[in-house]
């Protein structure tokens, strides 16, 4: 039997006999008072893990827009009932965030809270290969302008440059290009006058 509610051996009998009479999916809803669900499950239960595994994969189908009143009322009525949220939401076929907008509205602003308090904080550095996420040792949170060249990063956005691997809280922002770029190349031994004088030898047709 597929995941989801269990159906016990008379429902199922009852689903069965139904359907033999010649009986839809809705008169048979409705003469028994259940939803479409178990029914799907019952007579077509390929169509029903198609359906199932898209609601656990897919977008919800309410991402952008209000989401039913009807639905928000089955919802809160099937958990007055004692139904968990994951068989709610097999009921329905609503996905995490459409319930968490119904029984939690608020849960959405919190989290937004949380992730700009941790952007404003904290930043993601390369360490060993791996990308980590370090608490910055700065009073002020995260600048909207680059530090050395001081323009405002719009597009790329900034990138926090630390120097020593065990101490990365220490360091600065930086616009993703091209500052940060010209500061890694700085720190791994790169110097601007050797570049310079590199390309007035070209310009001089010094280099072959």
């Amino acid at each position: 039997m597929p995941s989801g509610i269990k159906i016990s051996s008379e429902l199922e009998a009852k689903i069965l006999e139904l359907r033999s009479q010649g009986k839809t999916h809705i008169k048979i809803a409705s003469e028994l008072g259940i939803s479409g669900s178990p029914i799907r499950r019952i007579l077509n239960p390929e169509a029903h893990e198609k359906i199932i595994s898209k609601l656990r994969t897919g977008p919800s189908k309410f991402q952008g827009r209000e989401i039913p009143l009807e639905v928000k009322a089955g919802a809160i009525k099937l958990r007055e009932q004692g139904k968990s949220y994951g068989e709610i939401r097999s009921e329905l076929f609503i996905g995490r965030k459409a319930m968490q907008r119904i029984f939690d509205p608020e849960a959405r602003e919190r989290a937004e809270e949380r992730q700009r308090q941790l952007r404003a904080t904290t930043a993601r550095v390369e360490i060993n290969g791996k990308k980590v996420r370090v608490k910055v040792d700065r009073e002020k949170p995260r600048p909207k302008a680059c530090e050395l060249c001081h323009k405002e990063a719009k597009r790329f956005g900034l990138n926090w440059h630390h120097w020593e691997d065990t101490n990365p809280g220490i360091g600065l922002w930086l616009c993703n290009f091209p500052c940060h770029g010209f500061v890694e190349g700085v720190d791994v031994g790169l110097k601007a006058e050797d570049y310079l004088r590199l390309k007035d030898q070209a310009n001089r047709g010094g280099l072959k």
